[in-house]
């Protein structure tokens, strides 16, 4: 079924004009709710019942739309850079985490709250497992047309879900829901969803499987331990331009002065690593009201190419090019829509007030 009572009537209205995916006889859900089972019950001794499941084809902004309040959004990779979601509902992550902690999932559940990065380690390794046990279920089963739904992995937490309709790309999206107990059939209710790109994924041979399972075993510390490595943070910088000012001038900036950058910054901003070192470039916009970079590669042991660089003059706020209509409207290319988002955000003409650099995550 796609709608059930822990749905929305939102959820419901969606999923009653999409049309399942073809599974023939197996159903992808139920091997999810197998995998989950085992897993749990291997790892922490916890009985897990379905009360419903479900599969649908959602699109980005309705994955977002749809997500429950103060759920855990978790990003998962999969072949080829494949990005997809894995959410727990408050219910899953306070069942699961008391049943790691505790070894056991009280009577009351706590009042629902702001999942953090720590829940997001806690949840990632089980994730994985349970992950991996579907991989091998739907590799047995030898199922055509499942090959969207496997090797994906934990990649990343996403501490806030507003952007997450701008970091899936993917046209469309496969979506496996369960709606569960733990701890029994009178359990505490928990609600699992994995949304996975339509045509992402690559089905994996049972000898695969069994390898890449067996490796794992021999080798315990690489696969973790590489996944640590992998979600540790590294600072950027977004560098639309370089100036220099006489010390005296810098002396008298106050806030409300612009420091003018050329047009051209728009489209030429440098990423840069901690060292200074050119990572890529990037044109500037705005998308759903935030900031947004797109960015392009750059040539291999490329240096800094150092825009804007040159004697500026610091412009008080009351004699700001923006201040006042200019003479002549800027009209962006209609081959630059990032830079036309901009320019109707309030950029025009060549003296663009801007910060000089932005922090980036």
């Amino acid at each position: 079924m796609d709608a059930s009572e822990d749905e929305t009537p939102l959820a419901r209205k969606i999923a009653a004009h999409r049309t399942r995916p073809a599974e023939g006889g197996f159903r992808l859900e139920r091997a999810l709710f197998t995998a989950l089972a085992r897993v749990a019950e291997r790892q922490m001794h916890l009985p897990v019942a379905l009360r419903d499941s479900g599969l649908a084809s959602r699109t980005a902004p309705e994955i977002a739309e749809l997500l429950p309040d103060q759920a855990l959004v978790l990003l998962i990779e999969g072949p080829e850079g494949a990005l997809g979601t894995a959410v727990l509902d408050p219910g899953a992550l306070s069942g699961l985490s008391e049943q790691l902690m505790l070894g056991r999932i009280g009577a009351t559940p706590p009042d629902p709250r702001k999942p953090t990065r720590t829940d997001a380690v806690m949840m990632a390794g089980f994730l994985d497992a349970v992950l991996a046990e579907f991989d091998l279920l739907v590799a047995e089963e030898g199922t055509s047309g499942a090959d969207w739904a496997t090797g994906f992995r934990y990649s990343a937490h996403l501490a806030d879900p507003r952007p997450l309709a701008l970091m899936l790309e993917a046209p469309l999206y496969h979506s496996l829901r369960l709606s569960l107990a733990l701890g029994g059939a009178e359990g505490r209710a928990a609600l699992l969803s994995l949304s996975m790109p339509a045509r992402g994924g690559l089905a994996l041979a049972p000898a695969a499987g069994a390898s890449a399972t067996a490796a794992v075993a021999a080798d315990p510390w690489g696969e973790p331990l590489s996944r640590a490595v992998e979600r540790v943070e590294a600072e950027v910088e977004a560098v639309l331009g370089r100036v220099t000012l006489p010390l005296a001038d810098l002396l008298r900036l106050e806030p409300g002065h612009s420091l003018p950058l050329p047009r051209q910054a728009l489209t030429m901003v440098q990423v840069e690593g901690g060292d200074g070192s050119l990572i890529c470039l990037a044109h500037l916009g705005q998308g759903n009201g935030h900031r947004v970079l797109r960015l392009r590669p750059a040539e291999e042991g490329q240096p800094p190419i150092g825009l804007a660089v040159g004697p500026t003059v610091a412009v008080p706020a009351s004699e700001q090019p923006l201040m006042r209509p200019p003479a002549h409207a800027w009209t962006a290319p209609e081959d630059d829509p990032l830079a036309a988002d901009l320019a109707s955000a309030g950029g025009a003409g060549n003296a663009t007030p801007a910060a000089l650099s932005e922090k980036v995550a």
